[in-house]
């Protein structure tokens, strides 16, 4: 098995240079024009414990945004405040914390801050709900049991200091909801890389549609120690099909991803680093196309006394969650900074965020500083619109293009009238046109795209030399059954309208990648008697067996949900 997963990444990685180098000499003259770097600033509030240290950092931002967005008009800043839900907690328990609570949502109300969650340091690292599958599982149980612990984790109170959890009782994020309204950006919040699908299921249920920013590279707290990897790079690359499309951007089960790191060139970035680090990273920036650079600004960790790497000596909740009976670090262990060298630190970010405003962004047209909301609106998706015959038409004859180059795998997304479409939206659309042509009436001259999840479980072909041959018309019975699901949005704690894991057609039980081959050549048959041989597909696309994860592949259909976030840019 592992030598099987081995050849099959040695092909994807051969595919996918391809495919870059193609991608790449396509944009031509255009490529080379530096596009714009957009800025995001954001600052995370998460420890509760040392609740001191959380106010005198909200003391020093709002002032500092305040100052700022006053000097420099022209270049309005905003920051993305993000709070855990215990955090938020301490701070409506005293005059000063409240005072801060209206104070946010004030210049929340001018555009200054933009306000969400981040679930990075909930209490705590080990107690979290508990995710515990079986192969005996059906997929189903499995996408439920992942459902329930990320309802848990997202609503459920916990205890500050041993996170033992009390249903009924708002923590997490709805705690975080209840002080400061929705949130327009989700920091870390799901436990495991690349679980965030059920997550995401869970944000839907609440009706929000927050940009989500990834992992921390690295993520020393939950012993993640850096994933910026050639395969990696790789596949962000292939991600950007056009200049105006960004790697550290992408569409995950129809929520915009925004990524700190895609490539070496680029990663979380902390104001307090200098100015002299911040001009060195952008020199490097490879700006064929648009990147998005994340700024942390009043950051945590400068109040931190570190080791050469930059890892916190003792990071005060590590202590906190490893010592509940003595929560607070003794006066004997250094763990924080003395006052002098925070006030250095905080030299150094303004000496940053002044360049950024009075050289950087005037000397760079398009580059500026963006918000959660602003990006959303740049972002384009397909979704909700009106997709006509024609470009669905485009759209199967680019999946047979790609797919030419893509061995044994379906493409991860297509293009046609200038939109690109995921693999879950080439499915959901391919199968309501051919259900129509089922009833013998001439296919729709125009689909409505709606949101879909890619499949809950994945599973390999039951044969290596699939010997099955179908007639179009076969193919379009069988997906006729399937549309009702497939179109029902409806909340369920298993979704309908998901891809399925597994269809039956001529006495076999084949994926979603076999049955997705099936239905484009039946959508471009000339007949319904045209003859179409099954082929052996594996179920996962190409970023599937390259971007970083942590749960089961299987386990990784939401990969068929990923598609390229171009920008609208002025």
């Amino acid at each position: 098995m592992k030598g099987h997963r081995f050849a099959v990444l040695i092909l994807v990685l051969f595919i996918l240079s391809a495919l870059v180098q193609g991608a790449d000499e396509a944009k031509g003259a255009e490529a080379k024009k530096k596009q714009p770097v957009l800025v995001l600033l954001y600052s995370r509030f998460d420890d509760h414990i040392n609740i001191g240290v959380g106010e005198d950092r909200l003391f020093r931002l709002l002032n500092l945004v305040e100052k700022l967005r006053k000097e420099y008009p022209s270049y309005p800043i905003s920051v993305s405040c993000e709070f855990s839900g215990t955090f938020a907690e301490e701070l409506t328990k005293t005059p000063t914390g409240r005072g801060y609570i209206d104070r946010l949502k004030k210049l929340a109300d001018t555009g200054a801050v933009y306000l969400g969650y981040v679930g990075e340091n909930e209490p705590t690292y080990r107690n979290r709900p508990k995710v515990l599958l079986t192969k005996q599982m059906t997929a189903e149980q499995r996408w439920l049991e992942q459902t329930n612990a990320a309802e848990s984790f997202l609503n459920d109170f916990k205890d500050p200091l041993t996170g033992e959890p009390t249903r009924g009782r708002p923590g997490g994020l709805l705690e975080m909801r209840k002080t400061f309204g929705d949130p327009v950006i989700l920091g870390t919040f799901a436990p495991k890389l690349g679980g965030e699908a059920p997550y995401f299921h869970e944000l839907r249920r609440m009706n929000l549609q927050p940009i989500v920013p990834g992992f921390p590279d690295p993520y020393f707290t939950m012993n993640i120690h850096g994933y910026r990897v050639s395969a990696v790079e790789v596949g962000s690359k292939s991600m950007v099909p056009v200049p105006e499309a960004s790697s550290e951007l992408f569409w995950d089960t129809n929520f915009l991803r925004a990524s700190f790191t895609s490539t070496n060139d680029i990663r979380q970035f902390k104001a307090d680093e200098g100015k002299e680090a911040l001009t060195k990273l952008i020199e490097k920036l490879d700006r064929s196309r648009v990147r998005l650079l994340q700024i942390e600004v009043v950051g945590y960790s400068r109040y931190l006394s570190k080791w050469p790497d930059g890892t916190p000596k003792l990071h005060p909740l590590v202590w906190a969650y490893d010592h509940p009976e003595a929560a607070e670090i003794p006066n004997g262990i250094r763990a924080f900074l003395g006052i002098n060298d925070i006030e250095k630190s905080y030299a150094s970010e303004q000496e940053v965020l002044r360049w950024l405003l009075t050289d950087f962004l005037p000397a760079n047209v398009g580059s500026k500083v963006v918000n959660p909301k602003e990006l959303l609106k740049m972002a384009k998706t397909p979704v909700d619109t009106d997709v006509s015959a024609k470009t669905l038409k485009e759209a199967a004859d680019d999946w047979i293009a790609r797919n030419k180059k893509e061995i044994n795998m379906s493409p991860t997304y297509v293009q046609a009238g200038g939109t690109y479409f995921s693999a879950a939206d080439l499915f959901q659309l391919l199968a309501n046109s051919l259900a129509v042509s089922a009833q013998g009436k001439k296919p729709p001259e125009k689909l409505r795209l709606t949101h879909i999840y890619g499949p809950i479980l994945l599973e390999d072909p039951e044969s290596t030399t699939p010997k099955a041959v179908v007639t179009a018309a076969e193919v379009a019975r069988v997906a006729a059954t399937l549309t009702s699901k497939l179109n029902d949005r409806t909340w369920r704690p298993v979704p309908w309208n998901a891809v399925p894991s597994k269809i039956e057609i001529a006495g076999q039980h084949v994926n979603p990648a076999q049955f997705l081959a099936l239905m484009v050549e039946a959508y471009l048959a000339p007949s319904q008697d045209t003859p179409i041989k099954l082929r052996y597909l594996l179920p996962l696309t190409v970023p599937g067996y390259l971007f970083p994860r942590q749960n089961e592949t299987r386990d990784g259909g939401h990969i068929w949900t990923l598609r390229p976030a171009v920008l609208t840019l002025e």
